[in-house]
């Protein structure tokens, strides 16, 4: 019996590795030939006129969409109902009218944007419904991010990191407007992240990403990775270091920093810059994970405690 466990378990190992040799080797195939759609998708989208490269789907969410025009209807006659009852309950009657302002502002927010594309892709630049059209010379960084919840659902956000102007400050909306006159947001700010969430059924978020990407490269000849959660000094010193790398490739001096010597020193300072914010990235991911590990176990700790002396 020890033996024939033995041949079986042997077996059975044996073919869990032809599978899963299997299943890497489909996987890589799956892998290849979604980079060479993407790259055929990338080429038919640089053969499109000038004027309009890419046209993405819009960014509404009809979940949160139907949800607040659900409170706009509903919450009058919850706070008409708890005036009516006696005694009044004036709790549910605060809540209320919060979701419902809430919703009402949600919702004359993006009443503008409904039906039109997030995002329109160009070779002079981008275009949004919210702040107009921007040209790439005004970008400094493109990331996407994805986020992926415990059932498997991804979402995806497109950020254009954008050099303020007073232009781009007017196109904001009366909301925003309202969080700087109770002074929530900076105005003053050289730079601010326009986000965009995907939602395209045409073209994979990866595939818009790329295109803008290329569009920003060919325009402006950026093409450093920029990282939305990391400091403006940090990402500027990125900047440096790989329009640096461009110059000395095509054998030309950086204009600003005529001399070697210079250039060495603004290199050296840009190495540490980075080295500093990587160390404190680091650092504060630390600092988050000990936190969490020592509430959990604090709960636990309650938890017994409550169990056995309470």
């Amino acid at each position: 019996m020890a033996v024939i466990v033995i041949i079986l378990g042997v077996v059975i190992i044996i073919c869990a590795n032809i599978l899963d040799k299997k299943y890497l080797k489909e996987k890589e195939r799956r892998y290849f030939q979604k980079m060479v759609k993407e790259i055929q998708n990338l080429r038919e989208i640089g053969s499109r006129p000038a004027e309009k490269v890419l046209k993405t789907d819009s960014e509404l969410e009809f979940g949160m969409l139907l949800f607040s025009l659900f409170f706009i209807v509903m919450g009058p006659i919850l706070i008409r109902n708890e005036m009516a009852s006696d005694p009044v309950d004036w709790k549910a009657i605060l809540v209320s009218s919060c979701v419902l302002a809430i919703a009402v502002l949600y919702l004359s927010n993006i009443i503008p944007y409904l039906g039109k594309p997030a995002c329109e892709l160009s070779q002079d630049g981008f275009f949004t419904p919210r702040y107009g059209f921007i040209p790439w010379h005004q970008v400094f960084g493109i990331y996407l991010l994805l986020q992926e919840n415990i059932f498997d659902s991804r979402h995806y956000t497109l950020f254009f990191h954008v050099k303020n102007s007073e232009s781009i400050l007017k196109k904001h909306s009366w909301l925003w407007r309202i969080l700087v006159y109770l002074s929530l947001v900076r105005t003053r700010a050289k730079y601010f992240n326009i986000s965009i969430a995907l939602h395209s059924k045409c073209e994979t978020p990866e595939t818009i990403e790329m295109a803008a990407k290329s569009l920003w490269d060919k325009a402006t000849g950026r093409q450093y990775d920029w990282k939305p959660w990391l400091s403006d000094a940090y990402n500027d010193a990125v900047r440096r270091i790989s329009e640096n790398s461009v110059n000395i490739e095509d054998g030309q001096e950086n204009e600003l920093l005529p001399d070697q010597a210079q250039q060495l020193k603004q290199h050296k300072r840009d190495l540490k810059i980075i080295k500093n914010e990587l160390r404190r990235s680091a650092s504060q991911l630390k600092w988050m994970i000990k936190i969490s590990i020592f509430g959990m176990l604090m709960a636990l700790l309650w938890m017994f405690l409550e169990q056995f002396f309470l």
